[in-house]
């Protein structure tokens, strides 16, 4: 993967808003963030995806339709999946990457499918390289 290719950049109000709204509360809640020019610009939260103590299956019809509409209005030209995990778990499950690797699988124009995981009041980033297999953890500026 190249600079560029994934989130860099987020300005430190919109990470503020984003740990707010995708925070872990006894149970794991998720959605998108669009991007645009390599800067994370808005965040969508998945309110009708099932959520568990250790578990958020998304409503991907409503993510997808959310992605098609709000991140495109908003001139975002990427997205990321996002969820919560519980403190202390700062990794990717095995689950998550089953879900990044059949997102590959059924998009095969794309490059890599990038993961966000709010955890500890931080915004933690991984890319998944999607012809080599390379999961990258990817340090996120904050901006003004």
């Amino acid at each position: 993967m190249r600079k560029g290719e994934f989130p860099t950049k987020i300005k430190t109000s919109l990470n503020r808003r984003t740990l707010a709204a995708f925070r872990y509360q006894d149970q794991e809640v998720g959605g998108a963030l669009g991007i645009r020019n390599g800067e994370i610009v808005c965040h969508y939260l998945d309110q009708s995806g099932a959520s568990g103590a250790a578990s958020y299956h998304p409503n991907t019809e409503e993510l997808s339709a959310a992605i098609g509409r709000f991140f495109l209005e908003a001139g975002c030209d990427d997205f990321c999946f996002v969820h919560s995990h519980p403190a202390g778990c700062g990794r990717l499950s095995y689950a998550d990457l089953q879900f990044a690797r059949s997102f590959l699988r059924l998009n095969p124009g794309r490059t890599h499918v990038c993961m966000a995981l709010v955890v500890d009041e931080q915004i933690r980033f991984f890319c998944l390289d999607a012809k080599s297999g390379e999961l990258r953890d990817v340090p996120l500026e904050l901006t003004e």
